[in-house]
């Protein structure tokens, strides 16, 4: 108001002598009451004018002081320019959105506020309230004022597609899933759609409860990098799914429904840039559930962005140290090591190379591993990680990095770097789903494994991925899974003394001896030691006790033949490394 009136002071002294005779001496045909109010009238629309070009002078000035990145600069020219009147919009809203640009989230809602004030009908600003009302995730009260103000911006602004994302978004962090698909859709409804969607609107469904949906649009991905992230997502859900079917995982503990929600949210404030805000719902996340390795994890991620890198490290460890089963934990830190701690290679290979054998068709581990090796010296080891990364790796920006290390390697290597670059060729792990769930029975990793079986589609079915399914089940206490299993495999193909074996010991398992004798006797004939003494020992029965050996007597020389055979063949099968040679051995060693 001040600056107002020094400005009228002003505009009074350079009046023209025509507009300072007016005042002196009214017109006689006009009465002096009217000629002062039309004097006044006149001399304030020469302070609106006057008024208005200080404004737009300093409007000006500030954007040319942005272009400069002089934010403090801009900030005073628009704080002049909204003292100088506070009633115009185009002033409030640069202001506003200059002060949400350095981080003044309070006064820039104040600004907003009152522009809306000043122009109801102005849409663009409720979108801006929204956001910042948007911001502070653990605020029920403002979130729901956000969805009322969002809802009036679509009101303005008709179907307008930002603004039905960011109510599809903020309704998924608010837990309002069937609002959330609603505005979900009707954004696509519009024709948008890229890979970042794709994978938020999986990440939707699947914290939804919803895996079908969320795996559809995991494998709309199509880009190089997204891709390698939906396939990941994929993985996991079938890990999870196959885990379940066979009571292998866990269940929630009762705060991790709320903890896995709140990491949501988090992630959303990751995307828009607000890490401040991630780290706190994480934090808070951890309360209700400290011991969920993925929130660590993901804590981990955000405090890494803000190179904040000892916390970081430390929340990956503690991920690591809860589960030891997800391969991209691992890899996580060891890009930490890498990137911030050079003289931590060692240790990043290490990493590195757990996270192969948690999933060994990965292929990023191996460009990390490259990486990690180079830096240690080791560069015939370095080479042959980068060509087992490029023998994987689809086209994209990794690829073209690959094949840059590479070329840098063989330089250093000079003549020497073909010879060197297959020596571990016969390292290569397999691709094929069978081979990898073997990999992983031999980790102990049994929901992977099954999983692994699931992506054989229609080879789901054949004689050899029923046999491994039969022997994971059984391995688990599934017995009754596993002759199922057995069963459709010995209808593809009766003639499997192996397969016959294995149906046997789970029908003994069960208390169906009897119906194990069959199967035994067929597979006794295909001249399976193994079969003929479990019929010996079935033929011996149960401990009949104090007579035990006038019991036994009449069998003991069968059963001692057949053990004598079944162990015999069974070392010459272990010494090559032959099927199911090792659990046989066992079972005879246990026999004596």
């Amino acid at each position: 108001m001040k600056t107002r009136l020094a400005l009228a002071a002003c505009v009074l002294l350079v009046s023209d002598l025509r507009g300072a005779a007016t005042l002196a001496q009214p017109s006689p045909a006009t009465p002096a009451t009217d000629a002062g109010t039309s004097d006044l009238h006149a001399l304030s629309a020469q302070l609106d004018s006057a008024v208005a070009r200080l404004v737009q002078k300093a409007r000006d000035e500030a954007r040319t002081l942005l272009a400069a990145k002089n934010y403090a600069g801009a900030l005073k020219a628009l704080e002049s320019a909204h003292d100088l009147d506070p009633h115009n919009p185009d002033a409030t809203r640069e202001l506003a959105d200059l002060q949400v640009l350095i981080g003044h989230a309070e006064r820039a809602e104040k600004l907003y506020r009152e522009l809306i004030t000043l122009e109801p009908e102005r849409g663009a600003a409720y979108v801006a309230l929204g956001d910042l009302l948007a911001r502070d995730g653990s605020a029920p009260e403002r979130l729901e004022e956000a969805a009322r103000v969002y809802t009036r911006a679509r009101e303005l602004l008709g179907q307008d597609p930002s603004v039905l994302l960011k109510q599809a978004r903020l309704a998924a962090r608010r837990g309002e899933t069937e609002q959330a698909e609603y505005a979900y859709q009707g954004y696509l409804a519009l024709g948008h759609m890229d890979d970042a969607l794709r994978l938020e609107l999986g990440d939707f469904y699947r914290l939804a409860g919803k895996p079908g949906d969320a795996t559809r649009y995991y494998r709309e991905v199509t880009g190089t990098q997204s891709a390698r992230a939906a396939a990941q997502r994929i993985f996991e859900l079938e890990v999870d799914r196959e885990a379940r079917r066979y009571g292998l995982s866990q269940h929630d503990g009762a705060g991790d429904a709320e903890a896995r929600a709140l990491a949501e949210q988090a992630r959303v404030q990751r995307a828009t840039g607000q890490p401040a805000q991630a780290v706190a719902l994480l934090r808070d996340a951890l309360q209700h559930s400290p011991g969920l390795a993925s929130v660590h994890a993901d804590l981990g991620d955000v405090l890494r962005d803000a190179e904040r890198d000892p916390e970081a490290e430390l929340e990956y460890l503690r991920a690591i140290a809860l589960d030891g089963t997800s391969p991209d934990v691992p890899l996580r830190l060891a890009q930490l090591y890498l990137d911030a701690k050079p003289a931590h290679a060692v240790e990043a290979a290490l990493l590195g190379e757990r996270s192969l054998q948690l999933r060994p068709d990965w292929a990023e581990p191996e460009l990390l591993l490259s990486r990690a090796y180079r830096a240690q010296g080791d560069l015939p080891r370095a080479l042959s990680r980068v060509q087992r990364f490029l023998a994987q790796a689809p086209e994209g920006a990794e690829r073209e990095q690959a094949l840059a290390l590479q070329a840098a390697i063989e330089t250093l290597l000079g003549g020497s770097a073909p010879a060197t670059a297959h020596a571990n060729d016969d390292e290569k792990l397999p691709l094929d789903p069978l081979a990898r769930a073997r990999v992983f029975i031999a980790r102990g990793r049994t929901g992977a494994a099954l999983a692994e079986l699931q992506r054989l589609g229609a080879r789901s079915s054949s004689v050899e991925a029923l046999n491994l399914e039969a022997e994971l089940l059984h391995a688990t206490g599934r017995s009754q899974e596993a002759v199922s299993a057995l069963r459709r495999s010995l209808q593809q193909n009766p003639g499997q003394p192996e397969a016959q074996e294995a149906l046997a010991s789970a029908l003994i398992t069960l208390g169906q001896s009897d119906a194990a004798r069959p199967y035994l006797a067929d597979c006794e004939r295909a001249r399976s030691v193994g079969c003929r003494f479990r019929l010996a020992e079935l033929a011996a029965g149960p401990d009949p006790g104090t007579f035990s050996m006038l019991h036994d007597a009449p069998q003991l020389f069968d059963l001692l033949h057949a053990r004598a055979c079944a162990v015999s063949t069974r070392i010459t099968q272990v010494a090559s490394h032959k099927p199911r040679s090792m659990r046989s051995l066992r079972a005879c060693a246990s026999a004596s």
